[in-house]
């Protein structure tokens, strides 16, 4: 038996094993929810609770979905096999991986003394933290990392096919290429991001430096008590894995630029505040989001066309599209935006795209 035809009868296993790992992850998440519902640091707020809940929540969508997520790509048994394969064998030494950093980091900071407590690195980080114009942009262009790696290997994938380095024996193509490299990598964040934020709110002595140093530089001080913001975001792009490159990159670069180009106009020239002068955003920085949202899938467009859309309709997803972002964004007040953007702005795209193509 070849590997080829190995990967084919085992990919149940694989398949259910990565189904595995996800619900493992979505009973931690749900767990730390339930059980520190009625902690004194959290009492009162609600908007930590449902928040909580929607990424346990989306971690068994994706756990659900998971053994559909490649048959939207393809629907050869040989080339399914493979990717489930590749993709559990990555999965399958994440965990091991982490497990043996957090030896060598406890280790080491046995060895080196440098311990200290939550309480302690919240007071660090609150020190450290600011939140005028320059800090903003910098933590808004970390939010480009995600669409850049989307965006990048859609150009990979491109090259691949042309310079001919995807064998043409195999059933492969540049979609196909980059849609595995973008789930896998998508996958191996939200579990990186799901691990780490547990790690610091519940054993966070076990950190590590490097994984503290990690947490200081992308958590908040209203997150000290919470999950992350990247955690959400990256679970908001599981369900356009399923849809085009087009529409993932759209969402992706919606969820990271039209956010910061409204963060930093509203910040840097807006004057004119919403309803009462006490309300951070702006006028401007509604105006700057709504622009960048219809501009990104005019872009998009150019370089990785919708399927079947001519410009009528992409002016009319892009206008729509920008429409509902501009409405999360004044109206949002529960449920986080890092969420709501991406899942509001590509749900609204797929429906005109539905509707008229």
């Amino acid at each position: 038996m070849n590997f080829l035809e190995f990967s084919v009868v085992i990919m149940p296993f694989t398949i259910i094993c990565v189904m595995g790992y996800i619900f493992f992850l979505a009973f931690v998440d749900l767990r730390y929810t339930f059980t520190t519902f009625n902690n004194p640091e959290k009492k009162g707020n609600v908007k930590f609770f449902a928040n909580e809940l929607l990424i346990g929540l989306m971690f068994l969508f994706l756990g659900f979905a998971y053994p559909f997520i490649f048959n939207f790509k393809t629907s050869d048994p040989v080339i399914l096999g493979q990717l489930y394969f590749h993709l559990w064998f990555s999965l399958s030494i994440h965990f091991p991986s982490w497990a043996l950093y957090l030896f060598f980091a406890n280790k080491n900071d046995i060895k080196k003394n440098r311990h200290y407590t939550y309480e302690e690195f919240k007071e660090i980080t609150r020190t450290a933290h600011s939140s005028d114009l320059k800090a903003e942009s910098q933590r808004k262009i970390l939010h480009l990392i995600s669409s850049g790696i989307v965006i990048g290997f859609y150009f990979v994938g491109m090259l691949f096919e042309v310079t001919g380095f995807i064998p043409s024996i195999l059933p492969w193509n540049s979609n196909l290429f980059s849609s595995f490299m973008q789930i896998n990598v998508g996958i191996h964040f939200v579990f990186a991001m799901s691990i780490g934020d547990n790690l610091r709110l519940q054993k966070f002595e076990k950190l590590g430096q490097v994984g503290r140093d990690w947490m200081k530089n992308s958590v908040r001080p209203e997150e000290f008590n919470t999950f992350t913001g990247a955690q959400i975001m990256g679970l908001a792009l599981i369900p356009f894995f399923f849809g085009s490159q087009a529409l993932l990159i759209s969402v992706v670069l919606i969820g990271a630029l039209s956010d910061a180009a409204a963060s930093i106009i509203g910040k840097r020239f807006g004057k004119i505040r919403e309803f009462t002068s006490k309300s951070k955003k702006t006028l401007e920085g509604y105006i700057a989001g709504f622009i960048t949202t219809y501009l990104i899938l005019i872009i998009v467009h150019l370089f990785a066309p919708f399927p079947n859309a001519n410009w009528l309709v992409v002016n009319l997803m892009a206008l729509s599209a920008a429409i509902a972002f501009l409405l999360v964004d004044i109206y949002a007040k529960m449920i986080t935006d890092n969420f709501l953007n991406p899942i509001v702005c590509g749900t609204v795209i797929t429906l005109i795209s539905f509707l008229l193509t």
